[in-house]
């Protein structure tokens, strides 16, 4: 079975369109997943949804310049979602063929978790204060 459009990135990357080139898309919707649901909740506990969304885009801004000031500076590892990577965007460009490189399991886990578990405390939230 072959993909749609397989035959045009095929000559360009010399990569095969398999599982695994898919898998690596999953990284991408779990940071999305976990975005939405720490929107989500923020909004919920600051009662405004303005406020959730600053809040929000607050901290997708500073986490990962935190992370990268504590490894530089102080060589403190932060679990952050850039672990579910399993290269930079530098080598992605040089070696296209790292794309069907399948990304790391725990991290996938533990980031879909935070993702399920931001919802989650959302609605206990909104269930108390409605009491």
């Amino acid at each position: 079975m072959m993909l749609v459009g397989a035959s045009i990135l095929s000559w360009r990357y010399h990569a095969p369109l398999t599982g695994r080139l898919l898998l690596a898309f999953v990284p991408g919707f779990i940071v999305t997943f976990l975005i939405f649901g720490m929107t989500y909740l923020l909004a919920v506990l600051h009662k405004n949804g303005r406020d959730g969304f600053l809040s929000s885009l607050g901290v997708v801004i500073l986490f990962p310049i935190i992370c990268l000031a504590l490894e530089h500076f102080w060589q403190i590892h932060l679990p952050s979602p850039a672990d579910m990577y399993p290269f930079g965007m530098s080598e992605l460009m040089s070696h296209p063929e790292l794309a069907s490189t399948l990304p790391p399991f725990w991290p996938l886990v533990g980031w879909s978790l935070a993702a399920l578990a931001c919802p989650l405390i959302a609605q206990l939230v909104l269930e108390r204060t409605e009491v």
